[in-house]
């Protein structure tokens, strides 16, 4: 499983701030290329870039800003923001990305069917599903609909080569991962499934990963320091592996020797206990007789 972090870009900036320099620890940084350096810095593999202007109006915008991290960065890059036909597909990929994410709406575009095909690994689907459903592409507003059982009435499932589940509050906004509906999506999906949402805790990761995604896509819980990027890697590479002991403690039992696992309670016998003869038991005719109880004080 991977961990990417994200950076979400409105007018060649990035939407949050974070400390990027360990000399000047309390300047906080917007530039696009400087927070892409920290999180290559802190092990990050992949880079997400998700474009807000392009998503917002519907074509690619920052191309500046997405070159730069490509050209000078040197990790793959995933963009997403405004991608909904062939033509921005092959644009965007002109530009050095890794991986381009198109928008839902690109299920309603049958042109769309053998570029993806073509591109295969180089494309991947972004779905918002709310409660496991999604607004239906092109339609009217409260218009909702099972997201993979339209995908697979317009035979457009077997298409994609990896979905990016964004999970959504309904307006757009990103929402926190709900367990049982993210399962769900996961395991009807048949192709690899990254997952995008409002992580604020440990737990919040581990119910999501225990479903088997490919990739959790992170964003704002790393630029508030609510979670660390590092940390964050560290524990998806150790997933499934029992943690090193680095105890120094020596056991009590005997048999005991350095370099040597501990003995455990079958490799060791137990000591035998002395035995003690117990005292003789004697009739109650030979057992002196019992001392009678004083008077009574008398009263006053």
């Amino acid at each position: 499983m991977e961990i990417i972090p994200v950076i979400e870009v409105r007018s060649g900036k990035s939407t949050r701030s974070t400390f990027v320099r360990s000399d000047q620890p309390n300047i906080l940084r917007d530039d696009v290329l400087l927070i892409a350096k920290r999180w290559k810095d802190d092990g990050a593999t992949r880079i997400h870039i998700h474009d807000v202007d392009g998503a917002r109006v519907g074509m690619p915008q920052n191309r500046d800003q997405v070159r730069d991290v490509v050209r000078r960065i040197g990790l793959p890059v995933s963009y997403s923001g405004g991608v909904r036909t062939p033509e921005v597909m092959e644009r965007v990929l002109g530009w050095g990305v890794d991986r381009v994410i198109a928008d839902s709406e690109t299920t309603l575009n049958l042109a769309c069917k053998p570029t993806i095909q073509r591109l295969g690994d180089k494309v991947a689907l972004e779905l918002r599903p709310f409660n496991g459903k999604i607004p239906r592409p092109g339609g009217p507003p409260g218009a909702w609909l099972d997201v993979l059982n339209f995908l697979r009435e317009t035979n457009m499932l077997h298409c994609w080569s990896q979905i990016v589940c964004r999970v959504s509050l309904g307006d757009g906004g990103l929402a926190a991962p709900g367990g049982e509906d993210i399962g769900k999506f996961i395991q009807q999906a048949r192709v690899p499934v990254s997952v995008f949402a409002k992580y604020r805790t440990w737990d919040e990761l581990r119910q999501v990963q225990k479903f088997g995604p490919a990739a959790i896509v992170i964003h704002e819980a790393l630029y508030d320091g609510t979670l660390n990027l590092p940390d964050l890697i560290n524990w998806a590479a150790n997933i499934g592996k029992e943690a090193p002991r680095t105890s120094d403690i020596k056991p009590w039992m005997p048999g005991y020797r350095q370099g040597a696992s501990a003995p455990t309670a079958a490799s060791t016998p137990a000591a035998p206990r002395p035995s003690v003869p117990a005292p003789p038991i004697r009739p109650v005719s030979q057992r002196p007789p019992i001392p009678p109880l004083p008077p009574f004080p008398p009263k006053r």
